[in-house]
């Protein structure tokens, strides 16, 4: 028996098996990203378009997408943060019952959670997890993890801070007060950066005077968007400051 070319031979078939074992691994997961891409165009459209109610069955046809791509590609942090979104945006809209409303926020914080544990150095993932606990007033030691996460890995990324400043500043009142300087930094952040929509958030909220109130009066960001707000636009209470 010639060894040396028995040896080739194996060494050649398992290069061989190894290739095809890689290419089918790009293939499922490729087709996850394409499950994931046609499903997140719409999501993104009917977010973005209020007055586009898609029904039932193009609802369920985007969550099938989207559970698929996790069934082929489950180590995907991309795939859970979209499904995550997916499952936050439906607790948003008319719930059928209260059971359905909880059931969707459990799914969609599970999910952020599987995104974080997927790729903990990734901000914006920690950002989403802290904007959902805030939209549902869960205010606990996850949202402060998450926005400390969220603040500490991600500072000069605008859309961090935007995703912060949308859902803190809404339920500011219920808002910490060891967490509330880590929302204002990330406004502060925000205006930095001239991020118009970070800018128009805090204007809706009527929060603008907190963060005015946390600028140097004799700064460029204080003259550009304090000169009417020269204090808190609401007070912290005597109850709130024993809390």
């Amino acid at each position: 028996m010639n060894l040396p070319r028995l040896f080739r031979f194996l060494l050649g078939y398992a290069l061989a098996a190894g290739l095809l074992v890689l290419a089918a691994g790009a293939l499922v997961r490729a087709k996850a990203a394409g499950y994931t891409a046609r499903a997140g165009a719409l999501l993104d459209f009917w977010v973005t378009h209020d007055s586009k109610t898609p029904s039932e069955a193009e609802r369920k046809r985007v969550e099938w997408a989207l559970r698929k791509a996790v069934f082929l590609d489950p180590a995907n942090p991309d795939i859970h943060d979209r499904l995550s979104q997916f499952y936050m945006w439906q607790a948003t809209q008319e719930p059928e019952n209260l059971g359905a409303l909880l059931w969707r926020i459990e799914e969609g914080l599970r999910e952020a959670r599987m995104t974080v544990a997927a790729q903990p150095g990734w901000p914006l993932a920690w950002a989403y997890l802290a904007a959902w606990k805030a939209r549902f007033d869960l205010l606990d030691e996850e949202f402060h993890l998450a926005l400390q996460r969220a603040t500490v890995l991600g500072p000069w990324f605008y859309l961090v801070n935007r995703v912060l400043v949308s859902a803190s500043f809404p339920v500011w009142k219920d808002i910490p007060l060891e967490d509330r300087p880590l929302v204002i930094q990330a406004a502060i952040r925000g205006l930095q950066q001239k991020d118009r929509e970070t800018l128009r958030a805090i204007r809706e909220s009527g929060h603008l005077g907190e963060v005015c109130a946390a600028l140097p009066k004799d700064g460029d960001l204080y003259g550009r968007y304090c000169r009417e707000e020269s204090r808190p636009s609401s007070p912290v209470s005597t109850k709130e400051q024993r809390r």
